[in-house]
């Protein structure tokens, strides 16, 4: 035992610790939120740059859809404007 001395450790505290490396296999499970709820269908796809997720009223009038199709032109203009690109029309 006496040749046993205390000594300082060669790490460094002050530094944080190295996170694990990102598991691509990882999916959450899940939740209650990603379910439609009654009444509405629900659509979803993932892109590059995330998840897109699309919600409706299961029973729509002809009138709503068409106010919801114009919304939507819309939506992919205002997606195809940021991305650089030109408008698109939609004819019946």
């Amino acid at each position: 035992m006496q040749e046993l001395s205390a000594t300082e450790s060669p790490v460094d505290e002050s530094t944080p610790a190295a996170s694990p490396p990102v598991n691509p296999f990882y999916t959450p499970a899940t939740t209650q939120q990603d379910e439609p709820k009654g009444g509405m269908a629900l659509d979803r796809t993932t892109l590059d740059e995330g998840a897109v997720r699309l919600e409706w009223p299961d029973e729509l009038t002809p009138e709503s859809v068409e106010e919801f199709q114009d919304w939507m032109v819309g939506r992919i203009n205002r997606a195809r404007r940021k991305a650089g690109l030109g408008k698109i029309r939609i004819e019946d």
